[in-house]
């Protein structure tokens, strides 16, 4: 019985160490098409899991100039609110929302959401933004090949 419990002590300690469960969000990155935002916008972004409890990012900004054409933009840790370390069991994403705000359009091509063991979900679109719209995106996917991103 001893055995027993400082084996699950262990396996307990080991998985703490390691980050948590793997299906904890980590980073968020944007994908702008050839349509920047210019400088009078900016993107919030809410997730949802399968149960539909949503994570909520705030305006996502970090540093340098965001959302420049044909870029991706990537946010973690403070930058992504409610979002960070938010569980999505088996990674499911039914639905990823986008709000636009401000006077200059944008193109979204999409987000990626990266999780703490790795794992990527992309999530594509191809849609102009203006003034306060909203995008839902239904069709997030594991991404097969994962991808990277660098700060524009």
């Amino acid at each position: 019985m001893k055995f027993l419990v400082i084996l699950c002590a262990l396996i307990g300690l080991s998985q703490s160490q390691i980050g948590g469960d793997p299906d904890e969000i980590t980073e968020i990155w944007v994908y702008t098409g050839a349509n920047d935002m210019g400088l009078v916008g900016h993107i919030e972004v809410e997730i949802h899991r399968n149960d539909l409890t949503p994570c909520y990012t705030g305006e996502l900004n970090s540093v340098g100039t965001n959302f420049n054409p044909n870029s991706c933009d990537p946010f973690a840790r403070d930058n992504i609110g409610s979002c960070r370390d938010f569980q999505v069991p088996n990674y499911d994403i039914p639905l990823l929302t986008i709000q636009h705000s401000g006077v200059d359009s944008w193109l979204c091509e999409g987000v990626t959401v990266v999780f703490n063991d790795g794992t990527q979900v992309y999530c594509p679109d191809r849609t102009y933004a203006d003034g306060d719209d909203y995008i839902d995106i239904y069709t997030c996917e594991i991404a097969e090949t994962p991808g990277t991103c660098e700060e524009s």
